[in-house]
Parts: C-alpha cells; sequence; structure tokens
C-alpha cells in the first residue's frame, strides 16, 4: 500500500495554492525547515507525531488548509512560542502552493499514465491522439524525465513497473512546472510534430536563447508544420538582429528550415549567404546593405560569399567595387572588363604572396598567367601602377602602393597561409612570411609622420621650455616663462587569443594591438598557455615579436582564458589597462570571472573586446562585473571604439571616415 497523500481544499486566502505538490510529509519537513530557518528548534518526539496526525486529518477531511497546518502544529509543538506575527509569516510561506496530489489522484487525473501499460512497449500513436491537451504533452516529458517511461536497448519506448512508477513519482515531486525549455527540446521529437503548436507557444519561444532556438530548427525542419518553422525564424531573426552572428554549422541549420518553409527576411539572408546554394533573393537588396554586412567577416567566409553574390546576381559593379583585390580573387572571371581586370590582378597578388613565402616557381608561373590576362587599357587607374611594378618584378613597391583596405586583407591572407603551410616546421619560410607580414603590419598600424609623443601639459616650473606657449604669452605682456611636462599614462596590457577557434579573426587581434601600440608595455599571447613579450620602444622588433609569436601558434590549441587573466594580474602595477581579445570560449578548466574581479576590485580597467561569435553567457557575466565588454560587427571600427574608450591621441591605425561615421551610428557596445 501508498502512503496516504493530502489534497489541500480551497478556502479563499488561507487556500495552499501554486503550482507546487507534495505528501504531508513534505508539509511537515517544510514546516519543520522554517521553524528552523527561525532559530525554533522542534523535538524529533512531536514531529513524527505532528506528521501522523496531520496525515490522519487529511485522510478524514480530504485535504487540509493553511489554518488547519498551523492549529494541529500549535496543539503539537508545544515548546514553540506562538505569536500572531509568527502565524501570519507560515501563512505567507504556504501560501501559493497548489494542490498536494495522491498517487491515485494522478493516475485518476492523468490521460497519459491511465493510457500506459506498465512494464511493457508503447506506441506514441496510443500515447497521442489527435485530441491531446498540451497538458498531456507535459505529462508525458515529465515521466521521461524522471525515467517513468524509457527506451530500450532496441530504442523503443517501454514504461517501468507500476511499483517502480509509484517510487520514481514520489521521489520527484511530481509537478509539471519542473519542466524546462531544455527538457521540451529533447523530448518534442518523440511526440507527433501535428502537437508541437501546443507546447512551443509564443511566450517558449520568446523565452528560448539562440541556442534552444537553433536545437528546435533542427527538429522544425523535418517536421509538416511550416508554420511553427516560420516562428522559430522569426524569433531567431530577432536575436541576430540585436548584433549576434551565427556560426558555420548553425547556418547550415538556419538554411535548412528557411528551404523546408520558404521564410526568409533580410537578416536571416545575410548571416546565410556563405551556405545557401541559392541566395538569388539578394537581387532585391541594396549594394550598400550588403557591403556593411559582409565586409566585417573574416576573410575566408568573404569570400565565399561573393562567390555566391556573384553567380546569383551577376557583375554589379556598383557591388564589387567597393571589395579589396583578395577578396575578389575568389571569382572566377566576369563579363564586365573593368572587374575581370580586379580579379586577375588578385588571383596574380595571393599566388606571389605564396611563391614569396614557400619559394615554389609554380606559383610566380602562376603569377605571370593572370598578369598577361590583364587588359591595361581597362585597369583601373590606381592599379595601374601597382601593375606595372608587378611586370617589374617590384612585389615590395606593388606593396606599398596598395589601399589601406588591400594591405589588412593581404595581412589577413598571410596568417592563413601560415597555417596553410605549417611554417612552424620551416624556419627560412617561416621567417619570410615574417618579413611580408611585418612590412604589411607596420604600413597598417602607424601613419607616415606619426609619432606619439604621450600627453604633456603646461606648468610653470619644469625643465624644457614650452616654447609656442611662451611667445603666446610674451606677445600679450605676460613674460613668464612656460614649460611642459609630460604625463605618464597609464600602462596597457594587450591579451590576445591565439587558439584555434580565433583562426578567422586574426585580423582582428592586430587591429586591436594595432590601435593601442604606441601605449603597450605588455603583450600576452595564448592559447593553450601564455606568452608574454615585453615592449621596449627603444627596439624596432616589437611587431616583429608580436607577428613572429602569433605565426608561430598559428591559431591553434585550446584556450585558457583563466590562465591568461592570471598571468596578466601578475604583470600589472599600480592601475593599468587590459584589453583582452578573445572569443571568451574557455576551453579548458578553469573560471576566468575570479580573476576578472580580482582586476576591478584592485582598481585595473578591463575591456574586453569580441566577435559576434563568441560565448554569451561568459559574456554578460563580464558585463556584470562592471566590465566593458564591446562586440564588433568588423575589425576595422576597433582603432575608433578604442581611440573613444581610452582617449588615445597618437599611432592610432589609419583612419576611414565612412567606416568611423557607420560605427558612430550603429555602435554595437555592450557593458
Amino acid at each position: 500500500m501508498f502512503k496516504t497523500s493530502c489534497t489541500v481544499c480551497s478556502s479563499n486566502d488561507k487556500t495552499i495554492k501554486g503550482d507546487a505538490a507534495a505528501s504531508t510529509y513534505d508539509i511537515t519537513i517544510r514546516l519543520v525547515e522554517f521553524l528552523n530557518r527561525h532559530k525554533i528548534r522542534v523535538p524529533p518526539s512531536q514531529v513524527n507525531l505532528y506528521a501522523d496526525m496531520l496525515e490522519t486529518f487529511a485522510a478524514l477531511k480530504g485535504g487540509v488548509e493553511v489554518d488547519d497546518i498551523i492549529y494541529l502544529a500549535k496543539s503539537v509543538f508545544t515548546t514553540v512560542k506562538w505569536t500572531e506575527d509568527l502565524e501570519k509569516e507560515i501563512k505567507e510561506y504556504f501560501i501559493g502552493r497548489k494542490q498536494i496530489t495522491s498517487i491515485n489522484d494522478i493516475i485518476e487525473s492523468s490521460r497519459i499514465v491511465s493510457r500506459i501499460k506498465f512494464g511493457k512497449n508503447l506506441s506514441t500513436t496510443d500515447l497521442f491522439p489527435p485530441t491531446a491537451s498540451k497538458k498531456d504533452l507535459l505529462e508525458y516529458i515529465f515521466l521521461r524525465k524522471i525515467g517513468v517511461i524509457r527506451r530500450d536497448k532496441s530504442g523503443r519506448l517501454r514504461a517501468v513497473r507500476y511499483n517502480e512508477f509509484v517510487k520514481l513519482v514520489k521521489r520527484s515531486k511530481y509537478g509539471l512546472e519542473k519542466i524546462s525549455i531544455d527538457d521540451v527540446i529533447k523530448y518534442i521529437p518523440e511526440i507527433p510534430s501535428y502537437h508541437w503548436a501546443k507546447l512551443l507557444t509564443e511566450d517558449i519561444l520568446d523565452k528560448a536563447s539562440l541556442n534552444q532556438l537553433l536545437k528546435l530548427s533542427m527538429h522544425a525542419a523535418h517536421s509538416r508544420n511550416k508554420g511553427l518553422g516560420k516562428k522559430i525564424l522569426t524569433r531567431i531573426s530577432r536575436i541576430l538582429s540585436e548584433g549576434h552572428h551565427l556560426k558555420g554549422k548553425q547556418r547550415k541549420i538556419v538554411y535548412k528550415l528557411m528551404k523546408h518553409t520558404g521564410y526568409s527576411d533580410d537578416t536571416l539572408l545575410f548571416e546565410t549567404m556563405s551556405v545557401s546554394s541559392n541566395i538569388g533573393d539578394a537581387k532585391s537588396l541594396e549594394p550598400e546593405k550588403i557591403i556593411d554586412k559582409i565586409s566585417g567577416l573574416p576573410l575566408k567566409e568573404r569570400m565565399k560569399i561573393v562567390s555566391k553574390l556573384q553567380k546569383s546576381i551577376g557583375d554589379k559593379e556598383e557591388l564589387f567595387d567597393k571589395f579589396d583585390l583578395i577578396t575578389l580573387s575568389s571569382l572566377n572571371s566576369s563579363v564586365n572588363k573593368r572587374l575581370k581586370n580586379r580579379i586577375f590582378l588578385g588571383k596574380a597578388l595571393g599566388q606571389l604572396i605564396k611563391y614569396y613565402i614557400t619559394g615554389d616557381e609554380s606559383y610566380l608561373d602562376y603569377a605571370g598567367h593572370y598578369l598577361r590576362k590583364i587588359d591595361f587599357n581597362n585597369l583601373d587607374p590606381k592599379y595601374k601602377p601597382i601593375y606595372e611594378s608587378l611586370l617589374e618584378n617590384d612585389f615590395y613597391g606593388a606593396l606599398n602602393k596598395l589601399s589601406f583596405q588591400d594591405k589588412q586583407a593581404l595581412l589577413e591572407y598571410t596568417i592563413f597561409i601560415a597555417r596553410d603551410q605549417n611554417l612552424v616546421s620551416s624556419r627560412e619560410e617561416l621567417k619570410k612570411a615574417l618579413e611580408l607580414g611585418y612590412r604589411l603590419l607596420r604600413n597598417v598600424v602607424f601613419r607616415k609622420g606619426t609619432k606619439y609623443e604621450g600627453r604633456k601639459i603646461v606648468t610653470l616650473r619644469g625643465e624644457h621650455v614650452a616654447i609656442r606657449n611662451t611667445i603666446y604669452q610674451f606677445i600679450r605682456f605676460n613674460y613668464k616663462m612656460l614649460f611642459s611636462k609630460k604625463i605618464k599614462g597609464k600602462d596597457i596590457i594587450a591579451v590576445l587569443d591565439t587558439s584555434g577557434s580565433m583562426l578567422p579573426y586574426s585580423l582582428w587581434a592586430l587591429m586591436t594591438l594595432a590601435a593601442v601600440i604606441h601605449r603597450v608595455r605588455y603583450v600576452v599571447v595564448f592559447s593553450e598557455t601564455p606568452s608574454v613579450i615585453r615592449i621596449d620602444r627603444k627596439k624596432k622588433s616589437v611587431l616583429m615579436n608580436i607577428l613572429e609569436n602569433i605565426l608561430e601558434t598559428s591559431f591553434r590549441g585550446y584556450t585558457d582564458i583563466a590562465g591568461a587573466l592570471k598571468k596578466t594580474l601578475s604583470l600589472c602595477r599600480n592601475k593599468s589597462i587590459i584589453i583582452l581579445i578573445s572569443d571568451l570560449k574557455q576551453t579548458l578548466p578553469g573560471n576566468p570571472l575570479e580573476t576578472v574581479v580580482d582586476m576591478v576590485n584592485k582598481g585595473h580597467k578591463v575591456i574586453v573586446i569580441t566577435h559576434p561569435d563568441h560565448n554569451i553567457d561568459l559574456a554578460h557575466k563580464i558585463s556584470g562585473l562592471g566590465v566593458d565588454v564591446i562586440i564588433v560587427d568588423s575589425p576595422y571600427v576597433i582603432p575608433f571604439i578604442l581611440k573613444r574608450k581610452l582617449n588615445l591621441k597618437g599611432g592610432v591605425v589609419k583612419e576611414s571616415k565612412r567606416l568611423e561615421n557607420v560605427w558612430l551610428r550603429n555602435n554595437n557596445v555592450m557593458g
């Protein structure tokens, strides 16, 4: 026989309401816990007596009210000093709990349980008729969760024996409110798809995270309910419009559901361009919108999308004119003569970089082949000097004549070549890649003729005369000498993530460093283990050392953010500025939050720069500590963000007014 349980009767505000269900034993335990929290101790003998009396009372009356619980407690717990305030608190504690249902009540009220043949195989057709309600579906998920219904070795559903069912339900404290969104996602494939809309309501979808929606998308892509698939896509699109982005596999999942339902919008279309087999819908999009979306993507993804764009929408000159030569090298050819020349020039540059690094003359032959295809008369005037330099075998001269955008793309391309060729095994090839990367990085980092001199203030005493200020005062008959004094700014420590997951975003790390190189004291480069580079501004090898470290690690291995931050904290002195660029994906044991808390408590300023494909949970937790977490769509806006965040005055990356204005209008700053 089962232990008798009770049902709480309705009696206005004195009734136990809510979603929790428990036996009389649970009521006793809750009451004793409540008294213990108020430092009121009750003898065990009185507790046992109370439980027995409450069970008997419930059986006779058919349920209990809050007043009954208190009345019996006052009768049994004679050692307790009862007051009106204590009784009021107990009422408030129990108000809000639902009916406490017995095993028999569960069997009688549950249509799912009544259909189960305990100890035998089950069929979803029998469990879920067309008239099944939302409660039936939730009860099934709950029974699967607690193990009443299981899958055997052959994959068939099977119910446990009745005795085990009773034990499992009692142990789980039966309640449908304990079912989470993850439980629904896990077991919903076992439920016929025509019932899914009853479970996945607007409220559920609004509460679901991006990862949960993507899991639902995988199931919905095989469902006949296309309306539900459209609702899921609408919710995903809303999340993406807030600044998040999809990864490679996630794009495939969303694109599959888009194809299945026939639903798409601009946001989803942009996100799935790199994986879609047909992006003809892009014909209706404005070229400026496409450029803004694609320009900030990693080089490899950008090349994929541009190649598919050409196949679907043709050679739109106003669109492809905005892309760099390396990105255009992914195109095969073009009817447009101007665009065709740019494609061949980009392909020639790519082959020359491979030849310069590896020394393989076949790449040189390929480069010559593409150069011979270029029609000089139809080549853009800005590319003619580059073409002439390449014909004269002046490779470095051609690099110097490239635009800022092309140099950045070439730098990113060089890092990819370094990884593909595995240059760590060949010191000679690594040295050549370093030389080439250093030339490009140096041009990316510094403006011509700019030199960071630090911040200065004018004082009445000092060693160096402020000539301009003094002359200005003399003209106004104020014959006091003025002096300039250099103010030392806070030390900056750059922490760069070079793990495998950051490979597509290699340029982001370099652009961050470029923005603050004139103020950096240390650079901590890390993947599985951190490596410290001390900046000595008297030497010219600062960028070379950093680039060598990055090319040697070549964006491989796991990520240990916690270890890198601990190493960084040991380098900090006084109040420093720590700039971390990472995807925040901690793949090794460790908790970065602990070190971030220490940094903030010690007065250090922490800035985190990450791309849209980052660990959202960790980003929110770090932001909650008072740290600036900046999510950027493009590496080219990083210098402008840091320039304003840190009030930098010199040595910043060359500026593009259009990109700066875009960021000022639509900045993605969190924290």
